[in-house]
């Protein structure tokens, strides 16, 4: 498991009224909590999703290694 964690929830009352809080390019349309916290765009939370799956396994492969 990584030491970072992160949790996503659909923000439903006027999605899209604010803008990403990592890109600051994208409408926002989940409301991160946890590690990250802020309102954030899908691509944004696919790549916070990506970068702590990374980490998870080259942890892995350090300990195995």
């Amino acid at each position: 498991m990584p030491k970072s964690s992160v949790a996503f929830d659909l923000i439903e009352e006027s999605p899209g009224t604010y803008d990403c809080h990592f890109c600051g390019h994208n409408p926002a349309t989940l409301k991160c909590t946890g590690a990250h916290a802020g309102h954030c765009c899908l691509q944004c939370a696919f790549s916070m999703l990506a970068d702590l799956a990374q980490r998870t396994v080259d942890n892995r492969i350090k300990k195995a290694g």
